[in-house]
């Protein structure tokens, strides 16, 4: 008998796309975790994770929808240090530090 391999999900187009399904899956423990990072924490965290983003949501090896979104995200940057699940994260970051702040602010 041979494996039958589980239809994937839908893969996310766009940074946007992955970062609001990446954000979904977090407790809002990690939320703030994640809002409250400094760059050597951030750093850690990415190099943690960065191999599993590029493999989960296939950022070399055929999502080119999604890695077209992270390169218009990088803009002007050097191409030489492209790196897509930086972007991703970054992205995500950037989303809970402004969160934490309409929070305090209102």
């Amino acid at each position: 008998m041979m494996y039958q391999q589980m239809p994937r999900y839908e893969l996310p187009e766009t940074v946007d796309d992955l970062a609001d399904l990446l954000l979904s899956d977090l407790t809002v423990e990690h939320k703030k975790a994640l809002s409250s990072m400094n760059r050597a924490e951030f750093e850690q965290m990415y190099l943690a994770v960065a191999e599993a983003l590029l493999d989960e949501f296939d950022l070399w090896t055929g999502n080119d929808k999604l890695l077209a979104s992270c390169m218009a995200e990088a803009g002007e940057s050097d191409p030489d240090d492209f790196e897509p699940a930086r972007i991703v994260l970054e992205k995500m970051r950037n989303r809970m530090v402004e969160e934490a702040y309409i929070y305090v602010v209102t």
